[in-house]
């Protein structure tokens, strides 16, 4: 059963969705217009945990009504983080612009007016629950009291797992310090966030913030590039340059990739982060200037110190706070605060409204290891937002990786995080299955007997070619085989909807 909100400003065709849908075994409220709705809808947006949550399931609206439109209504939903809700335009007029323009833009389907048959409501109100429901749809919008709230530069660092609180723990001590920093972790970690949330929240913050990654400029130019170079200093000079450091002065300068500098420059460097002095490239005088600096890097620096690739003394010098940030896969937990962040950014950048997300996508995230770390996932999450094929909601085929990788974590590990998430993020746990409930149990090779008597499933996948993909096309290989084909009944057995069940052999090219 699913409540529905009808909103139409005739009295006839509110009362006549209503019955019928309510004849259907639907719970139903109705408003006249989208002001009225909004008073159903805004039960969806509170925190309160004493006022009991009775969800709406899906949204039928009518596009022409006075007050507030069916336009007007929809806009709202995707602002207010009601995006997750399925949304179906009922309109007398399937060319209109306002039509095309919000079914582009996330909503979930069109009802044509007058309507020849009611069962098409009972259609599109199964399909919209299967979507919403049974997929259990987490809204990727983040909450208006949270987004307008005023944050710190570095509470504006997203991420609430242990190991990230730690790493922002030490960035608040040593932000409003003028001491040397090293940011250490692997490409695509945030290093570049984190120095410029340093200088943020610095005494320094309304002074520049200069970026130089050492790796992009080529070594016989890196020199001119961070201290500049007087006219005539070399062929092509043909008028002076102001270096880095003097674009950086009573600011921060960050030298990203710092282990790429050549060694021959690195002495240069270290003489000017002693003496606070610059010697353009091709001049004998040297003048001061006020800068802090923060380097960073994915390589092993005592590494390369030890293979005679990197200066010991400049080390010293540069690691006197040493910041290292752990790789996405360590820090899990914080995916979905991250979707959440990346996906405001993208929607805001490609003017399209913020997607939910199916707990299957959710799972499929978090099975991925992520070698590119933050960057990987907000291009999957661009790519999925672009690629959504039903409506706002981004499902597990919408969703590729540029890299391969098998999963990190084992099958419960990664189960109890993504429950875990679910109850804390979702708000609508009664309705959500489980994930370890949703597949057949699953018992060890070497126990096909069991006293219980309900029979095991066994799924046998080899260790190597082990991920969440590798195992539910096993799953749904064998209970294909044991429906005979049938979908219905194999749907029946993994107790999901047909409409799921179709979309995950689609998936996996499976059949037809």
């Amino acid at each position: 059963m699913a409540k529905v909100l009808i909103v139409d400003d005739e009295v006839r065709i509110r009362a006549t969705f209503a019955e019928f849908l309510e004849d259907c075994g639907n719970s139903v409220v109705t408003a006249e217009d989208g002001d009225a709705a909004k008073k159903h809808l805004l039960i969806e947006t509170t925190t309160d945990p004493t006022i009991p949550i009775d969800p709406i399931d899906i949204v039928l609206c009518d596009m022409i009504m006075p007050n507030c439109d069916g336009t007007q209504l929809f806009r709202w939903m995707q602002e207010n983080g009601l995006s997750h809700i399925p949304f179906v335009c009922i309109s007398g007029r399937s060319d209109s612009q306002d039509v095309m323009d919000i079914t582009t833009q996330g909503a979930f389907d069109f009802l044509s007016k007058p309507l020849h048959d009611l069962r098409e409501l009972q259609s599109i109100v199964e399909r919209a629950v299967n979507t919403s429901q049974h997929q259990g749809v987490i809204s990727l919008a983040i909450p208006p009291a949270e987004s307008n709230r005023p944050v710190s530069p570095i509470q504006s660092l997203v991420g609430r797992s242990p190991k990230f609180l730690k790493v922002a723990q030490m960035i608040a001590r040593v932000a409003g310090m003028d001491t040397t920093v090293l940011i250490t972790g692997e490409s695509g970690t945030g290093k570049e966030v984190v120095a410029r949330a340093l200088h943020n929240a610095s005494q320094r913050k309304d002074g520049p913030f200069v970026a130089v990654n050492c790796a992009a400029i080529p070594s016989t130019l890196i020199e001119s590039e961070l201290f500049g170079h007087e006219k005539g200093a070399f062929t092509g000079a043909v008028a002076s340059k102001t270096g880095r450091f003097t674009q950086a002065h009573r600011g921060t300068l960050f030298l990203d990739e710092i282990g790429e500098l050549d060694i021959s420059l690195q002495s240069k460097l270290l003489r000017v982060i002693q003496e606070r002095a610059v010697e353009p490239v091709g001049s004998t005088k040297s003048h001061r200037v006020d800068v802090r600096i923060i380097t960073a890097t994915n390589r092993d620096l005592e590494a390369m110190v030890a293979a005679s690739a990197f200066r010991s003394d400049l080390l010293f010098r540069l690691q006197v706070y040493p910041i290292n940030l752990p790789p996405l896969r360590d820090r899990k937990e914080d995916i979905l605060p991250l979707c959440r962040h990346l996906s405001t950014k993208i929607a805001e950048r490609l003017k399209i409204p913020q997607p939910g997300l199916t707990k299957d996508a959710f799972q499929k995230l978090l099975q991925h290891v992520w070698p590119g770390n933050i960057r990987e996932l907000e291009n999957t999450m661009e790519r999925a937002m672009i690629e959504r094929r039903h409506g706002g909601i981004i499902f597990p085929e919408d969703i590729h990786f540029s890299t391969q990788g098998n999963t990190s974590d084992t099958g419960s590990q990664s189960n109890n995080l993504l429950n875990a998430q679910i109850q804390r993020e979702f708000g609508r746990t009664s309705s959500s299955q489980s994930i370890e409930g949703a597949w057949p149990t699953s018992t060890p090779p070497s126990n096909h007997q069991s006293t219980s008597s309900q029979p095991h499933f066994v799924v046998h996948v080899p260790f190597d070619s082990l991920s969440w993909d590798a195992i539910e096309l096993r799953v749904l290989t064998q209970i294909l085989e044991m429906a005979d084909g049938n979908i219905s009944k194999a749907a029946k057995l993994l107790h999901i909807s047909r409409s799921h069940l179709r979309s995950r052999l689609r998936f996996h090219a499976i059949g037809k």
